[in-house]
C-alpha cells in the first residue's frame, strides 16, 4: 500500500484492508520494515506525516531523482502576498472585502495566487476550516514574485524550497485541489490549510507567534 502512493496511509485505511490489524500491529510493522530497509541500505524510508506515513526517498538520493526528474519549480512569494497570508492565516476565516479592509488596498491577485499554491482554501457558507491532523511567521521578508512556477519557496523566517508533486516518487506530495476563484464573492471566506501548516513547520494554528497586540 505504501509503494502505491496516494494519500499518506493510516492505521484505519490499512486495516480496512487487512483482516484483524490493530493500530498497535500496523505501527509494529512499520517499524520493522524501516529496521530491514536501513539493514539492507535501502534509498528509502517509511516517515511519518500530519495525516499518516509515506514512503519516501532519503536525503542522500534526493539529488539522483532531481537529475532524472529535473529540480523543484519554485516561485517567491511577493511581500504583498506574505501580508495577505498573514492576514489569513491570523484573522480567519475572513472574506475577500475584509481582507481588503484590512490591507487597504485590492487583494484579489494575491488570494488566488495563495490558493494555486495550496497554502489557502475557500469556504463557503457553512464549511469549516480543514483539519490540521491530516507542514510561523516571525518577520516576513519580501522578494521578487515569479508567476513561472507553481511551489512557494518564501518561508517568513528563511526561504524554504518545496518539492513540486511529480512521477518521481511514490510519496510525493500532491497539494489538495482548490475550487477556481473564477469569482471572489463576499459570501467566500478564506482559510489557510494542513499544506500551509507544514510549509512554516507548525503543527497547528495555536503555533502561530503571538502578535504584538496580543501580549
Amino acid at each position: 500500500m505504501l509503494f502505491v502512493g496516494g494519500p499518506p496511509l493510516t492505521p484505519a485505511t490499512a486495516a480496512s484492508a487487512i483482516r484483524g490489524l490493530t493500530e498497535e500491529r500496523f505501527h509494529q510493522a512499520l517499524h520493522a520494515l524501516n529496521r530491514r530497509y536501513r539493514r539492507q541500505k535501502r534509498p528509502y524510508a517509511i516517515v511519518p506525516r500530519e495525516d499518516g506515513f509515506v514512503l519516501t526517498l532519503l536525503p542522500a538520493y534526493q539529488h539522483l531523482r532531481e537529475r532524472l526528474y529535473g529540480g523543484p519549480r519554485t516561485v517567491r512569494l511577493s511581500q504583498a502576498a506574505l501580508d495577505v497570508l498573514a492576514i489569513v492565516a491570523y484573522r480567519q476565516p475572513l472574506t475577500k472585502a475584509e481582507v481588503d479592509a484590512l490591507r487597504g488596498q485590492e487583494s484579489g491577485p494575491q488570494l488566488r495566487q495563495l490558493l494555486r499554491l495550496g497554502l489557502i482554501t475557500m469556504l463557503h457558507r457553512g464549511e469549516s476550516l480543514p483539519s490540521p491532523a491530516s507542514e510561523a511567521p516571525t518577520a516576513y521578508s519580501p522578494s521578487a514574485e515569479s508567476p513561472a512556477a507553481e511551489t512557494p519557496t518564501a518561508n517568513p523566517r528563511t526561504a524554504k524550497q518545496l518539492d513540486s508533486p511529480g512521477p518521481e516518487s511514490p510519496a510525493a506530495e500532491v497539494p489538495a485541489s482548490q475550487p477556481h476563484p473564477s469569482t471572489l464573492t463576499q459570501a467566500v471566506r478564506y482559510g489557510t490549510t494542513p499544506r500551509f501548516l507544514r510549509f512554516f513547520g507548525l503543527t497547528s494554528l495555536d503555533d502561530l507567534p503571538r502578535l504584538a497586540t496580543d501580549t
